[in-house]
């Protein structure tokens, strides 16, 4: 497996990229969806690495600089078959502005 920044002009890249803010649109009122779209994801404060199998791009993963010393994760997401998951995930509370609510 190998770890790189995603080409944002590589078909592969920009489905797999669209696959979890469909669904997030689909299933959440907007003020409640807080995922980036492509172009959020190209922001300088944003970092996105994609984890490739050969040609297979098996997962993302995008990071956004919010402060000096703070730094929040905005998306983790795996293609099929391997998000049948989750793993490791803890709940915290809000951050950086952001509220408690029935969609996060």
């Amino acid at each position: 497996m190998e770890i790189r920044p995603i080409d944002f002009t590589d078909p592969c890249v920009l489905a797999l990229l669209a696959e979890p803010l469909s669904g997030m649109t689909g299933d959440s009122p907007p003020e409640h969806v807080h995922a980036l779209d492509v172009s959020g994801l190209q922001h300088p404060s944003v970092t996105v690495l994609g984890a490739w199998q050969g040609e297979a791009l098996l997962a993302f993963g995008a990071i956004k600089q919010i402060a000096p010393d703070q730094a929040e994760i905005k998306s983790v997401y795996t293609a099929a078959p391997q998000n049948t998951h989750r793993s490791g995930f803890v709940e915290g509370p809000p951050f950086a502005g952001y509220t408690t609510n029935a969609f996060s």
